[in-house]
C-alpha cells in the first residue's frame, strides 16, 4: 500500500443499520463520487471491489451511508444518506459492486403530502420545520433563519390552500421553493444533516467560498470551459393577471436588467506583430459595441394573480444566472466546493473573472491498483453560472 502523506487524498466509506454503530468499509472501496445538486437530491455512487464473490449476495438496501473526502491533512465528512440500490458490476478486470445512496430528502420523497398539514393560522415556515424534523427523516433544523421563507403570512382559511396535486412532501417543499424564489436543500454539516429554505439573494450574496485560479500547472483550476450567451440569461418578465376578488386587469411591466461590466482594454503588449495587433483591437472594439447592444430574452406571464408576493417573485430575474455565462470545470480536490455556494474564478479572460455560482459539485474520488500499490486521486468537477 501507497505511503499516506499530508497531501494524499482520502476516500472513506462507513455503513450502519440504526446510524449508532458504524462500520468502517473502506478497504474495497475503489471509487467514490458525490454529487452535489442546488435542486435536486443529492446522490452517492461508490463502488466495491468484489474479486472475490463474497459481496455479489449480500443486501444493502437501507443501510446508512457516510463518507468522508478530502486529504490527508484534512479530510471532511461532507455526505449523509440511505443506500437505495446495489448492482454487480461483472468486468474483464473482475467483479465490482456499484452502491448508490441518496440524501435524506430521499425520505421525504416517499411521504405523500396531504393539505390539512397546513392548518389555518399557520405559518409556512412552521410547516416546513415540522415536515423536515420528522423523527425518521433523521434531519435537522440548526437555527430559525435557515428556514426563511419570502412570503411567511399565516394561512388565513381552508379554501387558501393549495391542492396537493399529488405530490409528496418533498415535491410540496420544492413547489413552495420555487414559488417563493426560494431554493430548499439537505446538506450534511459532518454532524448532522440539516435542512435549509432560503431566498436566492441570499445565496447570490454569500461570502465566496475560496478562490479557483487558473494558472497551466499550478492553479486550483485545471480546467475550465466557459461561454457567454444573452439567450441563456433570465427572462425579463412582465405580467398580465387578473384580480381574483375585483376582476381588474393587473400590469407590471419587466424590471430593466442592470447593464453588464464594461469590457477590459485589451492587452496588445504582449510579443505580437503590427497586424495582429490592429486585428486584436479591432475585434475588441467591434465586440464591446456588440455586448452594448444586446438584450436578454423577455416573456410574459399571464393568468390570475392570488396573490401580488407570488406574482412579484415569478418577475424578478433570478441572480444566479443573470449574466447568461455558464462554466463547467475540473479542480483540485476540495470538500469547501459545495452546490448552493458561491467560488471567486481568476486567470480567465477578464469578462468571466469574479463570483460564479456553483449549481452543481461532483467530488470524485479514485483508488487504482498499479504495479501492486495503490494510487488514489481526487478531483472537483462543477458547474457555475452567473
Amino acid at each position: 500500500m501507497a505511503e499516506a502523506s499530508d497531501k494524499s487524498p482520502v476516500g472513506e466509506v462507513e455503513v450502519s443499520l440504526d446510524r449508532t454503530d458504524w462500520r468502517d468499509v473502506s478497504p474495497p472501496v475503489q471509487s467514490i463520487e458525490i454529487e452535489d445538486h442546488d435542486q435536486l437530491t443529492d446522490k452517492a455512487t461508490i463502488v466495491l471491489d468484489d474479486h472475490t464473490g463474497a459481496l455479489a449476495g449480500a443486501g444493502f438496501e437501507g443501510l446508512f451511508v457516510r463518507l468522508t473526502l478530502g486529504w490527508q491533512a484534512q479530510p471532511a465528512a461532507i455526505f449523509e444518506g440511505e443506500i437505495t440500490s446495489a448492482r454487480v458490476l461483472a468486468q474483464p478486470e473482475g467483479q465490482k459492486i456499484e452502491l448508490t445512496a441518496l440524501d435524506f430528502t430521499y425520505r421525504m420523497s416517499r411521504q405523500p403530502y396531504v393539505p390539512t398539514e397546513w392548518a389555518v393560522g399557520e405559518r409556512l415556515s412552521e410547516v416546513l420545520k415540522r415536515i423536515a424534523t420528522r423523527a425518521d427523516y433523521h434531519i435537522a433544523v440548526k437555527r430559525p433563519e435557515d428556514i426563511q421563507p419570502t412570503d411567511d403570512a399565516p394561512l388565513t382559511a381552508q379554501n387558501a390552500r393549495r391542492p396537493a396535486d399529488g405530490l409528496n412532501e418533498w415535491q410540496f417543499i420544492l413547489r413552495e421553493a420555487d414559488r417563493q424564489g426560494c431554493r430548499t436543500f439537505v446538506e450534511y454539516d459532518g454532524k448532522v444533516s440539516a435542512f435549509y429554505f432560503v431566498p436566492v439573494d441570499r445565496l447570490a450574496t454569500a461570502e465566496p467560498e475560496g478562490n479557483l485560479r487558473y494558472c497551466r500547472g499550478i492553479g486550483e483550476l485545471i480546467e475550465f470551459d466557459y461561454e457567454r450567451i444573452s439567450s441563456g440569461a433570465t427572462p425579463t418578465l412582465a405580467t398580465s393577471t387578473t384580480d381574483p376578488a375585483t376582476g381588474a386587469s393587473v400590469e407590471l411591466p419587466a424590471t430593466p436588467p442592470a447593464p453588464p461590466p464594461p469590457l477590459p482594454p485589451p492587452d496588445t503588449d504582449r510579443n505580437v506583430t503590427p497586424r495582429q495587433r490592429s486585428a486584436i483591437e479591432a475585434l475588441t472594439e467591434l465586440s464591446a459595441a456588440a455586448t452594448a447592444r444586446l438584450k436578454p430574452p423577455e416573456g410574459k406571464v399571464t393568468g390570475e394573480a392570488a396573490d401580488a408576493a407570488g406574482v412579484a417573485v415569478r418577475v424578478r430575474p433570478d441572480p444566479l444566472r443573470r449574466l447568461g455565462q455558464r462554466g463547467r470545470g475540473v479542480a483540485v480536490g476540495n470538500v469547501q466546493l459545495r452546490a448552493k455556494s458561491r467560488v471567486l474564478i481568476t486567470g480567465v479572460a477578464p469578462w468571466a473573472e469574479g463570483e460564479w455560482y456553483l449549481a452543481k459539485v461532483n467530488h470524485v474520488y479514485t483508488r487504482e491498483r498499479v504495479n501492486n500499490r495503490f494510487r488514489p486521486s481526487y478531483f472537483t468537477k462543477f458547474t457555475a453560472t452567473r
